[in-house]
């Protein structure tokens, strides 16, 4: 899936060859507010309704993450071959926010309840080994990414996760 963009920035062309030689900080502090925006609301359209079945969680996520994984695994491979201090600054700013994200979905009670339930449920044994190890990695990832906390625990796990990101 593509996604054409009016303004022309080439962060926001998901699931085209990424145009590195014309990507820029510019491009960069344009883009990620409105992903981020995007997907933090399709996140919570997604909870609203997660089916427990693997095109209800699994392909509905990566269509969800496509745009955001695509434009900040781009800033990222930039930073790390055409590094600069404006382009260091740009990436350090979003950081924190990408971090956040991440444990907003890792957090996600609506997602790890219909991991379980299509773990128990009667398509379970269709899906094949591959497919049940990565529910089974998918929920340890929730777990270690701080799930079962509440309150002032999860807050300060998030804060910690921000500070060493």
């Amino acid at each position: 899936m593509s996604s054409s963009d009016p303004s022309g920035n080439p962060l926001l062309a998901h699931g085209t060859p990424p145009r590195f030689e014309e990507i820029g900080p510019a491009h960069v502090r344009e883009a990620m507010p409105a992903l981020l925006e995007q997907t933090r609301r399709e996140l919570t359209e997604f909870e609203a309704g997660v089916e427990p079945t693997w095109d209800g969680i699994f392909e509905r996520m990566r269509l969800l993450m496509e745009p955001i994984h695509y434009a900040w695994g781009v800033t990222s491979h930039l930073l790390a071959v055409r590094n600069s201090e404006e382009l260091r600054s740009v990436y350090e700013s979003f950081e924190p926010a990408i971090v956040e994200l991440t444990n907003t979905i890792r957090q996600s009670q609506p997602v790890f309840d219909a991991l379980e339930a299509l773990q128990s449920g009667p398509d379970w044994s269709t899906l094949g080994a591959v497919r049940q190890r990565m529910v089974h990695k998918e929920l340890t990832k929730m777990r270690l990414a701080g799930l079962a906390l509440q309150g002032e625990e999860r807050t300060r796990f998030n804060a910690i996760q921000k500070e060493l990101a």
